[in-house]
């Protein structure tokens, strides 16, 4: 609102919203012609909208998902995080100045599908990095944090209190076969680097970003220390950091193979590092590798995360116990039932066979 206060003196009132139950106001006299002072009217109010003290509708998505994020990443695990800046960063490129109020569920299903398809680009007028496009799994965990965000701001009247899940479908995890899994190790078994990446990952489980911070000195007799781990942070790039979860600190021992495959690379160049990162190539330089290896030459369509799987559904199948494998896999015992269920055939048939006799009465 401009009030005239005499020529050329304006008296311009922003509503800021309500305060302790109260109206706030923001007072400001304003010299200049009168379309001056619109114009400052209209930078006032741009100011107020973003204002905590503002009603939520009319304040911009950016400002409040800023807000939002700052108070609820404290209560996060270091990775979790990370990932929820991830989120809402992307969120911002897109809905960044749009008001809380004006944003719908069509807006959001433009984003989700930009996300699935890799066109964010397009709709950012920024360019992407080749691998732009999202997994199924990534944008559902879009998906819930949003939805979480607009909740906590908008409660019933929230544009995604109707929508369902984005997960498209549900895809089935694609594990090597044995026979997979051994004509990689041999395909690799003349580079020492590959070698041992690709033996820590199939024999022993380990997360892509725990071989990738590993050390000489995580390296003691015939166990192996994980303290850490290497991820992307967003801004920053590659950095180490603490592992997944706190279950993921632990040490675990490897059997004669992995101990000679360490003790190859380690003696293979006089010049090599006893400090420092082993494996110094990024794990993006890494996946380029492994794509030209597993799905050009082999024509396979697993991932390097599910080599892992394919260990601990190997010792499940070979009767080591859960508590044995949540330990070594750095699990919670309750995440790894709910994960490496997906026991191989060989081992869902034999415990099929048991169910079918356990029942029969010895007359």
């Amino acid at each position: 609102m401009i009030v005239s206060r005499g020529k050329d003196k304006w008296q311009i009132r922003i509503y800021l919203g309500m305060e302790k139950g109260e109206e706030s106001w923001q007072y400001e006299t304003f010299h200049g012609t009168k379309p001056d002072a619109r114009k400052r009217e209209r930078e006032m109010k741009k100011a107020a909208d973003d204002s905590p003290n503002a009603p939520i509708i009319v304040r911009s998505f950016k400002a409040y998902a800023n807000e939002w994020l700052a108070h609820h990443i404290r209560k996060l695990m270091p990775n979790t995080a990370d990932s929820y800046r991830q989120y809402i960063n992307s969120a911002i490129e897109i809905l960044g100045e749009m008001k809380m109020g004006e944003i719908e569920e069509h807006h959001l299903i433009r984003y989700f599908d930009a996300l699935l398809d890799g066109t964010a680009g397009a709709i950012t007028g920024k360019k992407h990095p080749k691998r732009a496009h999202k997994s199924q799994n990534t944008v559902a965990k879009h998906f819930w944090v949003l939805r979480k965000l607009f909740r906590d701001a908008l409660k019933q009247d929230s544009p995604m209190e109707y929508m369902e899940s984005y997960r498209v479908k549900q895809t089935k995890q694609i594990l090597p076969t044995d026979e997979q899994a051994e004509k990689l190790l041999d395909r690799v078994s003349d580079d020492p680097v590959l070698a041992v990446i690709f033996d820590l990952a199939i024999w022993n489980g380990m997360r892509r970003g725990e071989i990738f911070a590993l050390e000489w000195s995580d390296l003691k007799g015939n166990e192996i220390s994980i303290t850490k781990s290497l991820k992307h942070k967003q801004g920053t790039g590659w950095v180490i950091g603490p592992p997944k979860s706190a279950n993921s600190v632990r040490s675990f021992v490897v059997d004669e193979t992995t101990q000679s495959l360490l003790k190859k690379l380690r003696g293979m160049d006089n010049t090599v590092k006893l400090s420092g990162r082993i494996f110094t190539m990024t794990p993006n330089a890494f996946e380029n590798r492994f794509d030209n290896i597993v799905k050009g030459e082999m024509g396979a369509a697993f991932t390097f995360h599910r080599l892992r799987h394919f260990c601990l559904t190997k010792m499940a199948e070979e009767g080591f116990t859960d508590a044995y494998i949540a330990e070594r896999a750095g699990h919670d015992l309750n995440v790894l039932r709910g994960i490496y269920k997906h026991l191989g055939v060989k081992a869902k048939q034999r415990q099929d066979d048991q169910i079918m006799a356990r029942r029969k009465i010895t007359k």
